[in-house]
């Protein structure tokens, strides 16, 4: 079949993404589902729901069709499915700071009410955590090792050589956010005027954890009551994410401070490679006044 996407922004997560997608669903020549992630590329279950129901999530009169899905640079399935189908979209990837990356994805896992330790505990137990293999352990403990862009990045190049790629900072989102939309909406093919990129979303404590815990980790019995009161899986995810959205309180940081060097340094030396190594990639080095970018040993992206 003809490929359903001409685009795809495949991560990282905690990088900005669902910024992204909300202006390219403000745009009126670009098409992407309603429900964000659909993870259809990474999820072999997902995958069962056939091509012509993946196709169906865009609108085939828009100019340009495509997904933000932060999974998609984390699962190696994704790139190989994606090969195997022939299509040959282009690729967004935003990347963050490793460490400020594993922290913000940490808050979020306390804040579904999955993360019972402290930061520090959960970075040295995710290893471990991530040995089952299971889709929900390496959705919600993976801090380190979606750090782990230049592999990450490496594989998506040898998948899809011939693909296009457009590489951004989660700085720039954040500090330069209409020069870095117009280059996003110019390299997908679209007018820039008037497309904007919003604000990044803040995280938040939940004020139930059990009101979270019940959302993220939902029991079977919970599972069929809900398709069976619910039968549509869009209006599902909607109100999931409308009581999730009404449950988070003020933003919270870990008792450990956020800029502390030894905890930097305990993410950066799980990490295979250095600054200098993603900025090859991405042709130039993160922005010198975000985020610090700087690995244990004190060298930086220059």
């Amino acid at each position: 079949m003809t490929a359903p996407i001409d685009f795809l922004v495949i991560g990282a997560q905690k990088a900005g993404t669902t910024t992204i997608h909300d202006a390219l669903e403000a745009h009126r020549l670009v098409s992407v589902p309603s429900q964000k992630e659909t993870q259809f590329l990474s999820n072999p279950e997902r995958q069962s729901r056939g091509l012509d129901w993946y196709a169906a999530q865009f609108d085939s009169a828009a100019l340009v069709r495509g997904e933000v899905d932060p999974s998609y640079l984390y699962e190696p399935a994704a790139p190989a499915f994606v090969a195997e189908q022939g299509w040959v979209p282009k690729i967004v990837v935003v990347v963050r700071d490793p460490f400020e990356r594993a922290l913000s994805h940490y808050q979020m896992s306390v804040r579904r009410g999955v993360e019972p330790l402290g930061f520090r505990a959960a970075i040295e137990a995710e290893p471990e955590r991530l040995q089952s293999g299971a889709w929900a352990d390496r959705s919600h403990y993976s801090y380190v090792d979606r750090g782990r862009y230049v592999a990450q990045i490496e594989r998506w190049r040898q998948a899809l050589p011939g693909a296009d790629f457009l590489f951004l900072y989660f700085d720039e989102l954040r500090d330069a956010p209409e020069d870095t939309s117009r280059r996003l909406f110019t390299f997908l093919g679209v007018d820039p005027d008037g497309a904007r990129l919003g604000h990044a979303h803040q995280s938040g404590a939940a004020r139930s954890r059990l009101l979270a815990k019940v959302l993220w980790r939902r029991p079977a019995a919970l599972r069929r009551l809900l398709h069976r009161l619910v039968p549509s899986e869009r209006v599902r995810s909607r109100l999931a994410h409308r009581l999730d959205q009404a449950n988070l309180g003020a933003a919270t940081t870990p008792s450990e401070q956020a800029d502390d060097r030894e905890l930097r340094g305990l993410v950066w030396d799980r990490l295979p490679w250095q600054p200098d190594d993603l900025a090859e990639i991405v042709g130039r080095p993160a922005p010198a006044d975000g985020q610090r970018w700087t690995s244990s040993n004190g060298q930086r992206s220059s």
